[in-house]
């Protein structure tokens, strides 16, 4: 009588198809992580922001328009300049900053921050923080 050694076909189909479905949740798992990672760094830089505008406040200037490593303030304030725009925020498009409210002396001010690197969102920062908004939801 001859002795069967391994596995027979159905078991290794079996094991195969484990496999396929662990690996499909481990990707989607890996996406979401992903996502959130992007997330926060817009956050990140969005908080970074915080300082350098109350310097402008104090300075009784106002923010300029978005232009990485160029002056924040409108007059110029001395070493207060945008902040890069972090890669992963960017994407594999454009990122654009907006200012709705751009007054610091008064303590309203308003960067509305998008990217193809920002899953389906925005991030909205006030003096209050950042927070993460519906795409082309109103920024307040």
């Amino acid at each position: 009588m001859r002795i069967q050694k391994g596995f027979t076909l159905i078991e290794l189909l079996v094991v195969i198809a484990i496999i396929g479905i662990l690996s499909s949740v481990a990707i989607v798992n890996l996406n979401q992580a992903r996502d959130k990672a992007k997330l926060a760094s817009a956050q990140a830089w969005g908080t970074s922001l915080a300082p350098a505008v109350i310097l402008c406040g104090d300075a009784n200037s106002v923010l300029a328009t978005y232009d990485a490593q160029a002056a924040m303030c409108n007059p110029p304030v001395s070493g207060v300049n945008w902040p890069t725009i972090p890669d992963s925020v960017i994407g594999s498009g454009t990122a654009a900053v907006t200012l709705t409210d751009g007054d610091p002396t008064n303590g309203d001010w308003t960067v509305l921050l998008t990217g193809s690197g920002i899953p389906s969102n925005q991030i909205c920062c006030t003096e209050a923080g950042c927070t993460q908004q519906a795409l082309n939801a109103t920024c307040s």
